[in-house]
């Protein structure tokens, strides 16, 4: 279902060539589901519009604009809509005897809409149906939301796998690197890893330098560089790039302009200074790898 598409399937157009039962039709008070036989859309089917206009209630209650919506654009928004919704889905499952495990609402997660309101409602759907969510889907949820930019969302699962008695895993660190936007954060989660008996890897301490160098953040990269230089951490390829991009592109950082723009610009050269002094060190680490190798 994640991977399928619809092509260019209307109202009207048969699923299945030659099979008349799979005619999709319009049926008011029912949920759309083309599993059912026939295949059965509503008028409240959201759509997206052409161009830049929204749709209208008048035009979605119109058969003439519900011929023209392309089901594709529907189910790439929401890969479950056309089939009941994730409760039609599970009650299908249900009506088949067939009991859905964790392996079933892991997979369910990447099919739902990308929203903290449709995950919600997955967790809570799990609970009533006595499927014993575990570490491994948390920390997919984590970084779906990280992916997303809902940091704050992100953490909250935390608090949610520490009711359910559930450890954390290298994982679950590794998703959570995602979304550490300043040094503070940054410092807390080392920390925490630390807490837990976990040694940060090399992939974890690449998220971090591309986070801070992406966000041009000076206090943020020297830590995470002092951090490994301090605990013999080699970089990986990618934190070497990022670094070496940061470095070369220095001479391009906007200047502080507006009001204490000398104090400003007095704590830039100050910081590339120490950033400089940092790099070399830095370099040194990476050419006594490559020796070594």
């Amino acid at each position: 279902m994640r991977d399928t598409s619809f092509g260019s399937l209307k109202l009207d157009d048969v699923l299945v060539s030659g099979w008349q039962k799979g005619k999709i039709v319009l049926k008011e008070g029912e949920s759309p589901d083309l599993l059912k036989s026939p295949p059965v859309l509503n008028t409240l089917l959201p759509a997206e519009k052409e161009v830049t206009q929204e749709l209208t209630q008048d035009d979605i209650n119109s058969r003439k604009q519900i011929e023209s919506i392309n089901l594709n654009d529907v189910f790439v928004n929401n890969r479950l809509i056309l089939f009941g919704g994730l409760e039609g889905f599970l009650n299908r499952m249900a009506y088949y005897r067939v009991k859905p495990d964790i392996k079933t609402i892991t997979l369910l997660l990447d099919l739902i809409p990308n929203s903290r309101q449709a995950e919600d409602l997955l967790i809570e759907i799990a609970d009533k149906r006595n499927v014993e969510l575990d570490i491994d889907f948390f920390n997919m949820l984590i970084k779906r939301r990280s992916m997303r930019a809902d940091y704050k969302g992100a953490k909250a699962v935390i608090d949610v796998t520490e009711k359910r008695n559930l450890s954390p895993n290298v994982m679950t660190f590794g998703v959570l690197a995602l979304g550490c936007q300043e040094c503070t954060e940054a410092k807390e989660f080392l920390e925490g890893m630390e807490a837990f008996g976990y040694r940060p890897n090399r992939i974890i301490m690449s998220t971090l330098i591309r986070k801070a160098c992406f966000m041009k953040n000076f206090e943020y990269l020297l830590f995470v560089m002092s951090y490994m230089l301090k605990n013999g951490m080699e970089p990986n390829p990618q934190a070497i790039s990022d670094v070496d991009r940061f470095s070369k592109e220095l001479s391009n950082i906007k200047k502080p302009t507006g009001k204490y723009r000398l104090r400003k610009l007095n704590r830039l050269k100050k910081n590339i200074e120490k950033f400089e002094r940092k790099y070399l060190k830095w370099q040194k680490m990476v050419e006594d790898m490559d020796k070594s190798s």
